[in-house]
């Protein structure tokens, strides 16, 4: 977790923006002559497109925290690290859960890309139908993506209200 005065954070935040511009499919593609084709450069693609929503929103949660409720803590006597665990990331959470939401949410919806890499998954449904002509299988497939997509957000929506009613 950063600080919100941590040299690092610039580019770090920097890396987590240009991350977010790369298109799902490019990523993928970019990951082929590295390793290969399959379920490891899938995950590897799908995982790195996760990080830039999560770590957008640890860094707005920590610097969201009131001054004074910092300037409260560090009167009490705390240190940097106890700052840190017992009122930055407490009070950020709900914050880091609604990027933890946004990136399963998108890494559920950009699964289906991995079919091009050979990774399999509803990606390959789609693709069937789309080679066949086959308006039910698109159909078929692109409706179980989309409802695990919208059934995964809503389980994590659980998650963001459930952790907003702990502050």
């Amino acid at each position: 977790m950063l600080a919100a005065t941590t040299p690092m954070r610039g580019p770090i935040m920097a890396v987590a923006g240009a991350l977010r511009a790369v298109p799902p499919i490019a990523l993928l593609m970019l990951a082929l002559p590295y390793i290969g084709l399959g379920f490891v450069p899938a995950l590897t693609a799908l995982t790195v497109l996760a990080v830039p929503p999560i770590a957008v929103n640890v860094d707005v949660g920590i610097r969201g925290v009131p001054a004074a409720t910092l300037d409260a803590a560090r009167g009490l006597g705390m240190s940097g690290l106890q700052v840190m665990g017992y009122v930055r990331l407490p009070l950020a959470w709900p914050v880091i859960v609604t990027g933890m939401r946004t990136a399963a949410t998108e890494t559920t919806a950009n699964a289906t890309l991995a079919t091009f890499v050979g990774a399999g998954g509803l990606g390959d449904v789609i693709t069937a139908g789309l080679q066949y002509e086959q308006q039910a299988l698109v159909l078929a497939g692109g409706i179980a993506a989309a409802a695990l997509t919208i059934l995964t957000d809503a389980l994590l929506a659980n998650l963001s209200r459930a952790a907003r009613a702990q502050n």
